[in-house]
């Protein structure tokens, strides 16, 4: 493998690593992990949101 593949696995494993972080976070309040409130009150958030509603 020269320094070209090298750096293309490099920069593979840290997108794979940021993305799996991203990701977990991103699903622990839908999914009720590290004191979420579970799909149903996520759910119930945004159906309740006023954003994009017109007056």
């Amino acid at each position: 493998m020269d320094v070209n593949g090298q750096a293309d696995a490099g920069l593979l494993l840290l997108l794979l690593v940021v993305g799996l972080l991203i990701t977990g976070h991103a699903v622990q309040k839908p999914l009720g992990r590290l004191g979420g409130n579970g799909l149903a009150t996520t759910a119930t958030v945004f159906m309740d949101s006023s954003v994009g509603r017109q007056s």
